[in-house]
Parts: C-alpha cells; sequence; structure tokens
C-alpha cells in the first residue's frame, strides 16, 4: 500500500507567556500484527469461542485536527487546553459469527486435534454440532469521528510561595466523544467519555514524594 501523509503545524506567541497552536494532520497506523497471524486461536477450555487471523487487514488513515492554548507561569508551570477531532476510515472492529464445531475442521481444528480437557467439553455441548463464536479483526466500511477536549495544569507552588518551594502538582482532564457512521460503523473501544488524573508532588531535599488519583468513566 501507498498513502500520502502530509502535515502542518504552526505556533504564535500571543504574549511572552501565551502561544497558541494549531495542527492539520493526515496519519496512518497499521494494524495489530498479532490480529494479522493466519489461523485459529482457541480463547478457552470449552472450545466455545475462537479468533480467526486477518492477513489481509489493511492500515486505518485519521485526518487530524488540533487546536490548543498555552499559557506558562513560571519554571516548569504552565495551563494548557486543546481541542481535537480525528476522522478515520478503515477502522478495525471485531465481527462475529455462529458457527459449528464441525465447521472449524477447515482451519486444522478437530476433536483428535484438542486437548483432552477440551474434547470433553466439546463433546459435552454436543460434538460436532456445537455452537463456536467465531471472531475476527476486520476494517469497518464507516467512518468513526472522534471529538475531543483536553485540559492540563502543571503547577509547582514554590513560584507563589518560597516556603512551598519543592511542592506542587499536575492534573489531566480529558472530554471524548466518538460516533461511527456508515455501513460498518466502528467505535474505539476502551476510550472512556470522561477521565482525570491529578498528582501532587514533593522534590526537595533529597525526598521525592508522590500522591495520585485517577478516574476513567465506564
Amino acid at each position: 500500500y501507498e498513502n500520502w501523509l502530509p502535515s502542518a503545524n504552526v505556533s504564535w506567541n500571543l504574549t511572552d507567556n501565551a502561544i497558541v497552536r494549531a495542527g492539520l494532520s493526515k496519519t496512518m497506523t497499521r494494524g495489530n500484527p498479532t490480529d494479522m497471524l493466519g489461523g485459529v486461536s482457541i480463547r478457552n477450555a470449552d472450545v466455545s469461542q475462537v479468533d480467526l487471523g486477518n492477513p489481509a487487514l489493511d492500515p486505518y488513515l485519521s485526518d487530524n485536527v488540533d487546536l490548543g492554548f498555552e499559557y506558562y507561569t513560571g519554571a516548569e508551570g504552565y495551563f494548557g487546553v486543546a481541542a481535537f477531532r480525528k476522522g478515520i476510515e478503515g477502522f478495525t472492529q471485531r465481527v462475529s459469527q455462529t458457527i459449528t464445531f464441525a465447521d472449524l475442521a477447515q482451519y486444522g481444528i478437530t476433536l483428535e486435534s484438542l486437548a483432552q480437557q477440551q474434547r470433553h467439553a466439546v463433546i459435552g455441548r454436543g460434538g460436532a454440532t456445537a455452537l463456536v463464536e467465531l471472531r475476527q479483526i476486520v476494517n469497518a466500511s464507516g467512518r468513526l469521528t472522534i471529538n475531543g477536549l483536553e485540559f492540563n495544569w502543571v503547577q509547582p507552588l514554590g513560584v507563589f510561595l518560597e516556603p512551598l518551594d519543592g511542592l506542587g502538582f499536575a492534573a489531566n482532564y480529558t472530554i471524548i466523544d466518538q460516533k461511527g457512521e456508515g455501513a460498518a460503523p466502528a467505535i474505539a473501544i476502551g476510550v472512556p467519555p470522561e477521565s482525570y488524573n491529578a498528582t501532587l508532588y514533593y522534590d526537595k531535599r533529597g525526598i521525592s514524594a508522590r500522591v495520585s488519583v485517577t478516574h476513567s468513566q465506564g
């Protein structure tokens, strides 16, 4: 495959401490090599679910827009807000179909090829007629749009009060909204619609300490 992947980034210093950033890009992500391995993998002891590799899995492409603002408060401190959009085509998703155990023979899986525990489990579920969920990662034909808004704040407190030198915090809050469109809409699983994390730190006089909290909705 061949792809043209242009990108452009600009930044503008509003003041000595404030910067506006913008970016446009087209990016490519290759499929997970594990998902592209040929053959079938058995995922559980009763052979009720198997994964079929997809060597024909294509990379997916994303059109990206990023806008950001940063304000620097002194030392390593800064506050930033960024908005982004990703329009993804060919995103990968898992599809499933129900087959019988006998249908797995075309992939080299028979009762004789199973371990004893698996063989007994399949026979107990009906043998050749036992139902099996066959799963495979494919490229979705629809378009996935991901919109996000991110806030970051890193603040050493010593720049405001000298007795607090060495003490500071870092925090992030992110909102994600995603929508699949087309004949086979996709969704990025494992991406929470709302997440945040915060860390209170102390680095001074040979002491390094951290207290953190993390939250991911859903």
